[in-house]
């Protein structure tokens, strides 16, 4: 059989996700080729947690079968042609009574060999379902991005180690809510999205692993297909994503994934409403002090000033000042986690959060977006135990005033020489003023 080396090289690259983790040499490092008809090739891998099928075209002759072949090996051989025409494979016995697959590419000659064909799971997806509906294909890749640094790292989480999909009918649209938790924290993003193919009768709540998500990222790189179709099949707790003529099935997680609901209802005495890039820096200031085990970060909102402010025993402390563009209730602290805290600030694109505590840190902290690029994020952390010696910011003069929003403009006058012909002498422009706006929290 004959196939375009470049379609086949991105195709083996989403497979090498599959097998990843599966020593080499055993079955299910294994990919496999099945050629079907005279015209297509489909590439098929399979682990606990999902099965693709990438189908590619091709040239086949009739005496083709179905190949087992090492997925890793081959996929760094075709890698090295990716811009050659095309890769010749075919079977053929070892001569000690076994098979190998042999390859040739650009006046390349590879020979290996592969295991009987029977010997791997089967790469049947299924073609039936309750439904299924269109999403664009960065939205769903973002969210569950976003998503799949929250999850559980332990291998016995189960469904918490993994990103939970909550899939319901809206009238012709479909509520999607994207869900992630380690207990520490969580982040739910909400979309209403895609058109429906077919009916859905009631929500599916369905937990793909972390892999299945870089598999998705791949299959989206090995054509121009701006959609995925996303079929779900309820009582297997199935989902079936296609794209570029690959398709993943990917099984639910085992468990039930918690109801987030109860902790994801905003509530607090104290919101604040501050410019993200102002808080990112103010940690990237701060962080010095955070070495060794000192990773507890706390937000200071007094009348007109607000800081973090980090402490240890050992090294000493920081106040950090950061701009609050509004702010709602009480004056407050909270004490949280600044991995956390900076990891989702730099994960948001908007100017500007929401951030809702009650004063005192007994009660979740929400990070809520209000950007356009990132509505429907919602981001709960649990908060800390605090230092009960919090410094009064805003007696301390060295902390310099932050509850307003500050532009800095600056004025410049500009005088422009401008040659003419008149007379042979020079005019002189009239002076002109031009406003700049500068952003004091510019990367």
């Amino acid at each position: 059989m004959k196939v375009q080396a470049g379609l086949f090289a991105k195709a083996l690259e989403i497979h090498k996700v599959m097998v990843k983790g599966h020593a080499d040499g055993s079955v299910m490092s294994n990919v496999r080729l099945t050629p079907v008809g005279r015209e297509s090739l489909v590439v098929a891998s399979t682990n606990h947690e999902s099965t693709v099928h990438v189908v590619l075209p091709s040239i086949n002759d009739e005496k083709d079968v179905p190949m087992l072949v090492p997925c890793e090996r081959l996929a760094k051989i075709v890698a090295e042609f990716m811009d050659t025409d095309q890769v010749r494979l075919e079977q053929e016995s070892n001569g000690t009574g076994g098979k190998s697959l042999r390859l040739w590419c650009a006046g390349s000659k590879f020979a290996f060999n592969h295991m009987d064909n029977d010997q791997y799971t089967s790469t049947a997806i299924s073609q039936s379902s309750d439904g299924s509906f269109m999403i664009d294909k960065n939205e769903l890749v973002a969210s569950l991005q976003m998503a799949a640094p929250n999850v559980k790292q332990d291998e016995k989480a189960g469904c918490t180690g993994g990103v939970c999909l909550s899939i319901k009918r809206n009238g012709d649209l479909v509520d999607l809510r994207i869900m992630a938790t380690t207990g520490h924290h969580a982040i739910q993003i909400d979309s209403k999205t895609g058109e429906t193919k077919d009916l859905l009768t009631r929500e599916y709540r369905i937990t793909i692993s972390p892999n299945v998500i870089s598999t998705l990222t791949s299959m989206c790189k090995i054509g121009d297909d701006q959609k995925f179709k996303v079929s779900i099949l309820g009582g297997e707790g199935i989902l079936v994503f296609e794209i570029n003529g690959a398709t993943t099935e990917a099984r639910s997680l085992e468990g039930q994934f918690p109801d987030l609901a109860p902790l994801m209802k905003k509530s607090g005495a104290t919101s604040i409403r501050v410019n993200r890039k102002s808080l990112v820096q103010a940690l990237k200031k701060a962080e010095p002090l955070l070495i060794g085990k000192t990773q507890t970060t706390t937000l200071v909102i007094a009348q007109n000033k607000a800081a973090i402010w980090i402490s240890d025993q050992m090294l000493g402390s920081s106040i950090v000042p950061f701009y609050v563009v509004q702010k709602q209730g009480a004056l407050g602290h909270i004490a949280v986690n600044y991995r956390y805290l900076s990891r989702y600030l730099k994960l948001l694109h908007g100017d500007t959060v929401d951030i809702i505590f009650t004063s005192g840190g007994v009660n979740p902290v929400f990070i809520d977006s209000n950007s356009g690029s990132d509505a429907g994020i919602l981001i709960v952390v649990m908060p800390l135990k605090m230092d009960a010696n919090i410094p009064d910011i805003e007696k301390d003069d060295d902390v310099q005033a932050s509850l307003l929003p500050q532009v800095v403009v600056k004025e410049k006058a500009e005088k422009k020489v401008r040659a003419t012909s008149v007379e042979g002498q020079p005019e002189l422009a009239e002076a002109t003023e031009s406003v700049v706006e500068v952003d004091p929290w510019a990367d």
